[in-house]
Parts: C-alpha cells; structure tokens; sequence
C-alpha cells in the first residue's frame, strides 16, 4: 500500500478535483495521524481518487475531568463518616480503576482501594467510592488522594492528586498508640537438664480504643528463636488488659541468654508505636547433676492382654554389683505382691495402666528407683450395641419410651438417661419417662450405656424427638399514648393477650435500639431522646407456649428551638491586612455553644473559625461573611449569615 502524506500527491488530488479528501488528509496529518493509500476509484470529473486509511495511536494516561468529595465537614459524635468520592475519568482507550485512600497526618487511614464505574464506559465514565471513619479516629483533616491514572494499555500518569479535604471534628479521638504499663516474664532461669523450658509471657496494655494483639518471640545471639507469635487476652478488654504467651523452649536448644521481645504495638485505628522492647532475659543452663549410680528407665515387654504375662527389662546399672528389685503398679498404685521380674495379667488389669518399678541398692550409694512407661491393658468390644429408638407422642403429659434393641454378648448390663437438649434430666434412668411442662419446645433423646466385666463399657444415643410448643391465642401490636417531648411520660397500652396467665415484659427502644433499664409500662423522656423516635416491644410468655414479641409504632420526639438566635454583625475596616471581628449577640437559652465560619463570597475559608479574621491579599475585591452556628443540647442547631463586606482592592 503505497502511502499518500507528500505534497506532490496533494497538488495531485487538488488538480482531479478531488479537494475533500486532500482536505481531509492534510487535516489527519496535523492531528497526527498515519495515513495510507488503500485504494483507486473515479470521481463525478472522471479523476483518480484513493480512500485513506488513518491509524491513531493512544500514547497518553487518562484524564481527571472532574471530581467531588461529600461531606467535606462531620463531626463523629454523629457516627461514623461516609464519605463518597466521584471523579470522571476519559480516555482514549479504556482507564483502568481510579485508587484512592483518606488519610490523617497522624498516620490513620482508611478506604484504600479501587473505585467503581457507576455511570458512563471506562473510555468516559463516572467512578466511585465509599469510606467509612469510624468513631474515634483523629479530628483535623483528612486528605483525600487519587494514585496516579492508567489505562489498560500502560499509559500511567505521574503523581498523586489531592481531591478534597475533609474536616472530621471529634470530641474524644485516639491518635496514640497503645501503651504497655507492666509485663512480666516466668521463669527468669531454667536447666534443660530437667526437660524445656516452659516460659510465660503476661503484659498489660492500654490504648483509647483497642489495642490488637502483642506480638512476642523470645531469640539467641545463636539465631535460634521461638514462639513468635500474637499474645492472648486473657483477663480486661482490648482497652485495658492482660495479654499471655506461653513459649516452650526445647531441651537441646542454646544455653545462655534468650531475650524476650516485643514488636512495635498497634490498635484497631492503626495508630502504631515504634521500636522492639525487651521484656526480659531469660539465662538457660544445660547441666545435669551427677547422680551415685546409674539407673536406666526399665522397660516392659510382652502382650497387654489378661492372662498373659508382662516382664520387666531393667537395663545395665552401674557400678556393679547394684541389687535390684520389682514392684508392678496398676494405675501407679503398687499391686500386693507383685514383685518379680514378671507379672501374669489378671481380670482387674483389663482397662487399667500396668507399669513396673525397679529399684536399686548398694552398699555405699544412695538407693535410685526408676518406673518404667505405662503399658495399657486393652478391653474386649462388645459385639452388637444398637442404637436405641424412642416411641411415643412427644406431648406434655405422655410418656415416652426407649427400645434399647439387642446387645451381646449375653450378660451386658443397660442403663438408661433420658436427656433435654443433650443434657441428662436428673432421676430420668428408666425405660420410659413422662414428658413435663419444662420439656415443651425441647429436644428429647435417651442414652443407653452398655457395660460388662472386662469389656469396653459404650454408650449409645438416639435420635432427638422434639416436643412442640403451643401458640398464644391472642398477641396484639401494643400501642403508645402521650406527649412526645422531653419531660414527658409516654404510657403502653399492651392490649389483650391469651389465653390468660401470659407474662408481659417491657423494652422501650430509641432508635430501634433498647434503652438500658426503660422495661416499665411506662417512659420518662429524657434529654437523650430528643429529635428521636422511640418505640416499646412487648413480649409474652408462658410455660408450655412460645413466646411472641409485638412492637408498637414509633414516635417521634421534637428538639426544643433555641428562643434567640441574632444575626451576626461584622466591624473592622475592609482592607487587605486589616483584622475583621464578629459580634455574635446575645443567644438564649443559657449555655448555647457558638461555632464561627468566615466565608468569602459566600465559600467557607479554610481554617477562618475564630470570632476574628485577619484580611488576606486573597480576599481583595470579594465580599466577606461568617456564619455563626449556635448549638445546645436537646436544642435544634440553628446558623446566622452576617451581611457580607466588600473588601478594597
């Protein structure tokens, strides 16, 4: 394909009266594109023309076209603060998902992540994001970031951007990381001659608002280290508690020094300290003490069964001439008269832990005595243990009975416990029992346990037969009556519930959510519940009945207005440089908190919340405002514009 971009095959397609294509191609070739000759025709005055093929590369990043961050002001004594970020993005190919994160200069930081396409195409489109601060974050600014834009062709832009700022207001913040007030490690020293070394790490911390879990590892200069690894709380909260490690420190391991360490500790916010702090040093010794005479463990041989026979092997004492003797043990209790290098296995040794003790005796040298391992002596399996089946009407009053079904050998002893929910109902061991009013709505299954002489004793369960609970006739949505302001009493009518005999319990809720201690018939509203909506549940119950909760319809209590609330009034001279000062008047009822905002022409000045403002080169030619906001609590909000000023240029 020969390609058409010189001047001489313009003048060419000029002069064959073919001025649209050569216009359409010089155009191309400004705005960069590559054109090529893909084939010939005639036009309307019989001169050869050519169709232009145009390739156009993508080579740039995506474009921020716009963006917005809302709310840019919260206060967290509200709750958390949602916050969503929008920007529209184009390009010229398709942008990949936009990044974001809110951050504080305190190091907190939440919502990192990638946006979602909401309207539009990746070529054009709006993206979004929401983040949550959660209550007890750091008050001030939180910066809102975009990473740098790219596309799915690698087009990357370069640098961060700043979207917003947003101004989180809190009364109680935690920006600090947690603290550790004591800790204690146990024992200090150790000899793995007497097997490892079994070490407790306990540390108390604190932290606003909660610490994560201490983390710990106890290390040698060798490079041996163990137990690394998160601390358990063990007693307090996460706000203030103790946390415990146990770390086992095995025999064979480095002798000398172990320092305990703890990591860097952090809460829940993310606040997080800096620097490792020994918690303490724990010296280990790898020394056995010399002992008079030699005395291995003895060891048993031959088949745990009754009726055969066990010996002892008691191993090479030393020096010589050590005198030796025996003691078989059943369970660790010495059996009467057992004290040859073997033992015949009798009918009470099935089940039981047979082992054998041998000690020896010099002249000259203290007495050792050494017990060998426990060797188990296993019982026989009874042949058939059904599992039992219960038949009858699961209904208060009738009885229920067990079919424990056929177990062997011949001679197996049964006993019965009959149980509600998988606990045993006591005195409830016969073949049958009589369901009562405790059993209503429960699970009912009985356990058979077989068990002869010198077998394995098995317990077997049946399956649960549920008896059901009746339904009250009557459960009526309660009503309430009275003036829904601060002060005053609001009553519950609860209605006719059956059939007669029904408990009714009382939960007054704000919100949605129980009022701690509101479970009367009636509520005194408080300060609290201003500019809420309260609601009562009413639950019923009774023995042998399910019991059923009603709740009324909400009602909504009113703030109290604020009786004064004067417009601001601005002095001082409107000069760049000058300082301006608000009169905010005289706000009643007593004790209104007052907020101040200075604005220019009419958008909030950053940082401009004092009672006075000191004129910037910025603000020459605007008009000049504050906002006064006067706030109290029970009381609804209430904000005052003063007249704007005009300020000289």
């Amino acid at each position: 394909m020969s390609q058409i971009g010189n001047e001489s095959s313009i003048k060419r397609l000029k002069s064959t009266g073919a001025c649209a294509i050569a216009v359409a191609l010089t155009a191309s070739l400004f705005a960069g594109a590559s054109p090529s000759l893909a084939a010939s025709g005639t036009a309307a005055t019989g001169a050869s023309v050519a169709a232009v093929v145009f390739s156009v590369s993508d080579t740039s990043a995506p474009v921020l076209v716009t963006s917005s961050v809302s709310p840019l002001n919260h206060n967290l004594a509200d709750g958390p603060a949602e916050i969503t970020i929008r920007a529209t993005v184009t390009d010229a190919t398709e942008a990949n998902a936009p990044v974001v994160s809110v951050s504080h200069d305190s190091g907190q930081s939440y919502g990192f992540g990638e946006m979602t396409l909401v309207s539009g195409t990746a070529k054009n489109g709006v993206w979004e994001r929401k983040v949550s601060i959660p209550e007890g974050s750091a008050p001030g600014a939180w910066e809102v970031s975009l990473y740098p834009l790219n596309d799915s062709l690698g087009n990357r832009g370069s640098g961060f951007r700043t979207l917003g700022t947003v101004n989180i207001e809190s009364s109680v913040s935690d920006t600090s990381a947690p603290v550790l007030v004591t800790s204690s490690v146990s024992p200090l020293n150790h000899n793995l001659a007497d097997g490892p070394a079994e070490i407790t790490i306990r540390a108390t911390v604190t932290d606003a608002t909660e610490a994560n879990a201490p983390v710990v590892s106890v290390s040698h200069d060798s490079g041996q280290s163990y137990g690394f690894g998160e601390m358990t709380l063990v007693s307090g909260t996460a706000k203030n508690g103790v946390w415990e490690r146990k770390v086992s420190i095995p025999e064979g391991s480095a002798p000398g020094a172990w320092e305990v360490s703890l990591y860097p500790l952090n809460d829940s916010l993310g606040n997080r300290g800096s620097g490792f702090r020994t918690l303490g040093t724990v010296n280990l010794s790898d020394q056995v003490e010399p002992k008079d005479l030699v005395a291995p463990v003895p060891t048993i041989s031959g088949t745990a069964a009754v009726g055969s026979s066990l010996s002892a092997n008691a191993g090479a004492w030393t020096p010589s001439g050590v005198s030796l003797k025996y003691q078989w043990n059943r369970n660790g209790e010495s059996i009467q008269g057992a004290t040859g290098v073997s033992y015949q296995l009798v009918s009470a040794d099935a089940g039981q832990k047979i082992s054998v003790t041998v000690t020896g005796s010099k002249s000259g040298f203290e007495s050792v005595s050494k017990t060998s391992d426990s060797k188990s002596v296993a019982l026989q399996s009874l042949s058939s243990t059904p599992v039992p089946k219960i038949s009858g009407t699961a209904a208060v009053g009738s009885s229920l009975s067990a079919n424990a079904g056929a177990w062997t050998p011949s001679g197996v002893s049964l006993k019965y416990q009959w149980n509600r929910n998988g606990e045993s109902i006591q005195g409830a061991t016969g073949v049958s029992y009589q369901l009562v009013s405790a059993d209503a709505g429960q699970k009912i299954s009985v356990t058979v346990t077989g068990s002869k002489s010198g077998f394995e004793s098995v317990s077997k369960t049946s399956d649960s037969k549920s008896v059901a609970l009746q339904s009250l006739s009557s459960t009526p949505v309660p009503k309430i009556t009275g003036t829904g302001k601060v002060g005053k009493t609001l009553k519950v009518s609860a209605g006719k519930w059956s059939p007669s005999g029904v408990s009714l319990k009382y939960q007054w809720k704000r919100n949605g959510d129980s009022i701690k201690g509101a479970t009367k018939s009636t509520y005194k509203l408080a300060k609290s519940d201003a500019g809420r909506k309260i609601s009562v549940t009413v639950t019923g119950s009774k023995s042998g009945y399910k019991s059923v909760s009603k709740t009324s319809d909400s009602k909504s209590v009113a703030l109290q207005s604020l009786s004064s609330t004067p417009v601001p009034k601005i002095s001082g001279t409107g000069k760049v440089g000058k300082t301006l000062k608000v009169s905010a008047g005289k706000w009643s009822p007593s004790g209104v908190s007052l907020k101040y905002q200075w604005k220019r022409n009419g958008d909030s000045i950053k940082g401009a919340t004092k009672s006075t403002y000191k004129l910037a080169k910025s603000d020459a030619g605007r008009k000049i405002s504050v906002t006064v906001t006067g706030s109290k609590s029970g009381y609804k909000s209430v904000s005052k514009t003063s007249t704007s000023k005009k300020i000289k240029k």
